[in-house]
C-alpha cells in the first residue's frame, strides 16, 4: 500500500466518524423536540376547549340578552341585503 493511500482512506474513515456523529447527535435532538412538541400540543388542546366551552357561554348570554332587547322592541336584527343583479357588460367596439 502506498502511503497516498493509506491518507486517502485515512481521512475517508475520519470522515465517515464524523458524519455518523453529527447524524446520532441529531437524531437525539430531533427526538428531543417532538417531546416538546407532543406536551406543547397537548396543552394547546386544553386551552382550546376551555376557549370553547367559554365562547359557547358567551353565545348562549348574548342570545339571551338579544331576545330580550327584541321582546322589549328595542332591537331588531339586521336585514340581509337585498342581492345584485349582475348587468351585462356592453360590448366596446374596437377603435
Amino acid at each position: 500500500m502506498s502511503p497516498e493511500l493509506i491518507g486517502i482512506l485515512t481521512v475517508g474513515v475520519a470522515l465517515a466518524a464524523l458524519v455518523l456523529t453529527s447524524t446520532g447527535r441529531l437524531r437525539g435532538e430531533l427526538q428531543s423536540v417532538r417531546g416538546e412538541l407532543q406536551s406543547v400540543r397537548g396543552e394547546l388542546g386544553g386551552k382550546i376547549g376551555a376557549l370553547e366551552t367559554r365562547m359557547a357561554g358567551l353565545e348562549q348570554r348574548m342570545a339571551r340578552l338579544e331576545g330580550l332587547l327584541e321582546g322589549a322592541g328595542l332591537y331588531r336584527p339586521a336585514a340581509a341585503p337585498a342581492p345584485r343583479q349582475l348587468t351585462e357588460a356592453t360590448p366596446t367596439s374596437p377603435r
